[in-house]
């Protein structure tokens, strides 16, 4: 299914670029970082349960820690990347398809590969919930040649 005109200029307007056939995807900073930390501060006595107070407290600060700023972005620009797309709302999952529709390209990815922290996965484990679907808020998804 195409989107719509209207649709497809929206989505492009999130994504800085546009992927070309042959780049590779470069994940910078793990993902889920925001969504670990929205279920670590709003579900602490379920995950107090299994976890120590210290654990939960570095899974509340992920987003913080080990977030990219605008470092990342300012590297990403002079290394000549194609495209840039700053992760949030729906996570590693719907960037990947918002950077391949925006630029009209199929794509590859090898989720062995994607850096994600531990922390998210204990979580996710315990409401059994996908990874590469929370807030990704802090990751950048870029494409290079």
């Amino acid at each position: 299914m195409r989107l719509g005109q209207a649709a497809m200029e929206a989505l492009r307007a999130e994504i800085t670029g546009c992927l070309k056939p042959g780049d590779e995807l470069v994940v910078a900073c793990p993902v889920a970082l925001k969504g670990t930390s929205v279920i670590a501060k709003n579900k602490k006595d379920k995950l107090a349960e299994r976890f120590s107070a210290g654990f939960i407290q570095n899974c509340v600060s992920l987003r913080d820690d080990y977030g990219a700023g605008s470092i990342v972005w300012k590297i990403a620009q002079e290394a000549d990347a194609s495209a840039l797309y700053a992760m949030g709302e729906g996570g590693f999952l719907s960037a990947l398809w918002k950077m391949a529709e925006a630029s009209e390209v199929g794509l590859e990815a090898d989720f062995r590969k994607v850096p994600i922290r531990q922390e998210t996965i204990e979580v996710c484990e315990i409401f059994d919930l996908n990874p590469y679907k929370l807030q990704a808020d802090g990751a950048v998804l870029i494409g290079i040649c």
